[in-house]
């Protein structure tokens, strides 16, 4: 764990396709790339902003992984939007069946 990481369970890379889904007055989901996930949360990246606070789903063919968190952050990085998810159900065992990014492999 990176020195300053307040983090309780340890990030995992991966490159999966997921929906990012959420509610604005009228229902929004966007495609997106998880890049890193935990038993807590992700970071997604996305070519749409969410904004902060605003709750979420991230939804993927991987069986089993579905789960609604909370935007705690958006940034825009290189035309995309690099998005923090906090999970608010427990993820049991979400962070296993991702499949890493083939450059971690």
């Amino acid at each position: 764990m990176a020195i300053g990481d307040r983090r309780d369970f340890l990030r995992r890379d991966c490159s999966v396709e997921v929906q990012l889904c959420w509610e604005d007055g009228s229902g929004r989901v966007a495609e997106a790339e998880c890049v890193n996930l935990s038993r807590t949360g992700a970071r997604i990246k996305a070519t749409v902003p969410v904004q902060t606070f605003r709750k979420v789903r991230v939804v993927s063919e991987q069986p089993g992984f579905g789960q609604a968190g909370v935007v705690r952050y958006c940034l825009r990085q290189s035309g995309k939007y690099v998005i923090g998810v906090e999970f608010t159900e427990p993820a049991a065992g979400a962070a296993v069946p991702l499949q890493p990014s083939p450059s971690h492999s």
